[in-house]
């Protein structure tokens, strides 16, 4: 029969390791979490204020409209190979990624701003 100290809340000094192990972890994934919230809302930030800029660029004459939506676009090449390794790994249907692809390309062809005002006065 082995004799383990009993602690605080009926804990035993077998379970203190386990115990410690389990609050770090805990701490790691939460500062994680927190980190990658600031993260991402400094990123929408900046965006924003990037948007914000190409439009007084824009209002003052300094660059055309067209050029204000080519440099807003986002390049797909991510995008594609995010679904290429999805593909890989079986987590995708060859169908199904194709039509992804044919979706993130055509949110990336740059609109010229005259289609963008017939298609509102259209809509």
């Amino acid at each position: 029969m082995t004799l383990v100290a009993e602690g605080p809340f009926g804990l035993q000094s077998a379970d203190l390791p386990m115990l410690l192990f389990a609050l770090v972890g805990g701490v790691i994934c939460i500062v994680w979490i927190v980190a990658r919230s600031v993260a991402d809302v400094l990123k929408t930030m900046q965006i924003q204020e990037t948007r914000r800029e190409l439009a007084a660029y824009v209002a003052e004459g300094s660059i055309k409209p067209d050029d204000a939506v080519r440099l807003l676009s986002t390049d797909s090449s991510g995008i594609e190979s995010m679904i290429h390794n999805a593909v890989e790994w079986g987590t995708l249907t060859p169908e199904k990624a194709t039509e992804l692809i044919k979706q993130a390309r055509s949110a990336d062809a740059p609109v010229s701003a005259g289609e963008k005002v017939a298609s509102k006065s259209a809509g």
